[in-house]
């Protein structure tokens, strides 16, 4: 269904109030006053096109928890709006914010919304995603730069907590960013999560890039190795179950990152 962008009011989006993840991207959900509402798959021209549905099916979708119902008042939809959400564990969060405003991309008021019975809070945003792409891939290696210091001294869950943030930022699947998170899984003895994003990786393209995934996680794991260790591997993630001895020092890991 087509509906005109000057008729549209944004009523919300196709995003949960109390998502996992740090950071969501989701389409904007509309409604052209007259009972009719429509969540965005795409723009074309002076329109919006998507799924359309009834206010009952919309108050269904927001209690069921699959969407929220959020106004923005008095903000005119434009070309390209779609509704991004950084939640509560988004790491240096209030750089991204500062990003965002000053990216030109953020087209309503950066808005703090409580999550129900929750004392974190969620920072949602109208943005036109053509402007705001690039930020994503810089907060994504802001995500694997943290990852990396948290890895070196040793915090694993935090490690893992920024690896999956660069996961979430990132526009497409990254070799270098599911390497360093399946090796924080491991470290963590998530194995079997570590195995699925190998298998993820497979699945979506093929043996080259799992070999290429695997090869970013042999080099995270030399660069966060103590000076002389023994790592046992998952079946599967690498060459079967194999055991390896590692020697290196964090200036010449550095170095094999630069490279």
């Amino acid at each position: 269904m087509n509906l005109q962008i000057s008729q549209c009011r944004y009523v919300g989006a196709m995003v949960p109030p109390a998502g996992k993840s740090s950071f969501d991207e989701t389409s904007i959900v509309v409604t052209d006053g007259n009972g009719t509402y429509l969540r965005v798959d795409a723009y074309v021209s002076d329109s919006v096109t998507g799924e359309a549905m009834t206010y009952d099916e919309w108050q269904l979708l927001v209690g069921d928890g699959q969407a929220t119902q959020i106004g923005f008042d008095d903000v005119k939809i434009q070309t390209g709006t779609v509704l991004w959400a950084l939640r509560w564990n988004f790491e240096d969060r209030d750089s991204a914010l500062d990003d965002l405003r000053c990216s030109g991309a953020l087209i309503a008021p950066v808005n703090a919304h409580a999550v129900p019975e929750s004392a974190h809070s969620n920072v949602l945003a109208l943005v036109i995603r053509p402007v705001a792409i690039s930020l994503r891939d810089k907060w994504k290696e802001r995500a694997l730069s943290n990852a990396e210091q948290h890895a070196t001294l040793g915090r694993w869950e935090s490690a893992t907590a920024a690896c999956e943030q660069g996961f979430a930022l990132a526009t497409e699947l990254d070799a270098r960013t599911l390497g360093l998170l399946i090796l924080s899984y491991e470290h963590q003895g998530r194995l079997q999560r570590a195995k699925g994003y190998l298998e993820v990786a497979e699945r979506s393209k093929g043996t080259a890039f799992r070999e290429e995934v695997q090869s970013h996680c042999d080099r995270w794991g030399r660069m966060f190795s103590p000076e002389t260790t023994t790592t046992t591997r998952t079946p599967g993630l690498a060459r079967s179950s194999w055991k390896t001895e590692h020697k290196c020092h964090l200036e010449d890991s550095q170095r094999a990152l630069a490279a």
